[in-house]
């Protein structure tokens, strides 16, 4: 419906993003400009510009009350800050309740809330494939304290009358995030089983290309698989690595010789299938790991 000439022009709709780092500046970015007005909730928010406003507290602090508006939706993308218990608890358990807690006492409560979890919820370790209908199967006591907190999240939201969707992350990557690529140019030896043990990806523009996908969607479905289009073998992925950078063909470690790191945001041994981003139509910028890191290395090329 067309607006009347002279009638005010409606209010942006408000995005709070919770966790504001590699991701979600990205989709501050493209949510900004696709007319939502963003708010970047970090404890301490980095200097210089930004596609948004930021708030400075954490989510078991914040008081929602002094929010410049009530937002129309959330993305809680908080990561934790190293591999401990506590803190994967305090980011992943307790940090969206109390968030969640401290809108519903404003009555700030937003209709739509994203929750970004992990793949790992999927535990499987044979390579087999997953999609967002396998129920999850937590393998280790990280992965289960993620899946505790989609549940108590969604408890939560759905007792406020709106809606959650969780997101199970693949590994991010991009620019700023080259930990497979340093890898790859260390020149250690390869996992034993390399061939046989598969990482899912995406691309950091492709994910929260997602997100916000999903945010302007009327009825999300409850979880979405946030991957690319094609699990790789690690083999593949660091033979064609080396390939870019012009390095040797990777090696498996000789008798007796400790093996390179593990790739960033591997969990588990499986393959995972977006199954209902294909189906929503979702288009994939970098449907695979070679448009997304062959992207990046002409980059390195160029510059």
């Amino acid at each position: 419906m067309s607006r009347a000439p002279g009638s005010p022009q409606p209010a942006a709709p408000g995005l709070l993003i919770a966790g504001c780092g590699a991701l979600g500046l990205e989709l501050a970015a493209q949510a900004s400009a696709a007319g939502w007005r963003v708010f970047g909730l970090r404890r301490r928010p980095p200097p210089g510009p930004a596609p948004l406003t930021w708030i400075a507290a954490d989510v078991a602090s914040l008081d929602a009350g002094r929010l410049p508006v009530a937002p129309r939706a959330l993305v809680y993308a908080v990561s934790a800050g190293g591999r401990e218990l506590e803190q994967y608890q305090a980011a992943y358990l307790r940090g969206p309740l109390a968030l969640w807690s401290a809108l519903a006492r404003a009555g700030a409560a937003p209709p739509r809330c994203l929750l970004v979890s992990s793949t790992a919820v999927w535990g499987r370790a044979d390579g087999g494939w997953v999609d967002e209908a396998t129920p999850a199967s937590p393998a280790d006591p990280f992965a289960e304290i993620l899946l505790a907190g989609e549940a108590a999240l969604a408890e939560a939201v759905r007792a406020a009358g709106s809606s959650l969707a969780v997101c199970r992350a693949g590994g991010l990557y991009g620019p700023g995030r080259r930990s497979a690529i340093e890898a790859a140019r260390s020149g250690r030896p390869l996992h034993p089983e390399a061939a046989a043990r598969f990482t899912n990806r995406i691309r950091i523009e492709d994910a929260a290309a997602a997100l916000l996908a999903l945010l302007e969607l009327e009825r999300p479905q409850p979880c979405y698989a946030l991957v690319d289009q094609e699990p790789a073998s690690e083999l593949d992925l660091y033979r064609f690595l080396a390939r870019g950078l012009g390095l040797p063909e990777p090696r498996l470690p000789a008798a007796g010789e400790a093996p390179g790191p593990e790739l960033p945001g591997r969990s588990g041994n499986k393959r995972v299938r977006p199954s209902r981003l294909i189906e929503l139509g979702f288009r994939w910028r970098f449907p695979t790991y070679r448009e997304g890191y062959g992207d990046l290395l002409s980059r390195e090329v160029r510059s």
